[in-house]
């Protein structure tokens, strides 16, 4: 992906306002929506979400995401989050962006 294009995608997705859950979770679709334009999605299920991106492969498990090296398959970050939104979220983020948000 072109360096530019990465860098105004960067910008564009932020951290989670604490706003009510409702106007959150509209936020996180729609950055979600943003970023799947820019990776390929191997997998999508209710729960379980995969992808790959220039930074690694995204993996959300339910309520949890994980980042693999592409060529090793190792585990390079994982992390619970509160909701599956939020996992996919992080996942498009660390392996799209490169960048760890919330």
């Amino acid at each position: 992906m072109n360096e530019d294009v990465l860098e105004q995608l960067r910008a564009q997705v932020r951290a989670p306002l604490a706003a009510d859950k409702v106007t959150e979770d509209k936020r996180l679709k729609a950055e979600i929506l943003l970023m799947r334009s820019h990776t390929h999605v191997v997998e999508d299920k209710p729960g379980h979400f995969v992808c790959e991106g220039g930074y690694g492969r995204g993996v959300a498990e339910q309520k949890e995401a994980t980042l693999y090296d592409i060529t090793t398959q190792k585990s390079l970050r994982c992390q619970p989050y509160k909701s599956h939104l939020f996992a996919v979220h992080s996942a498009l983020c660390w392996a799209v962006l490169g960048i760890s948000i919330g």
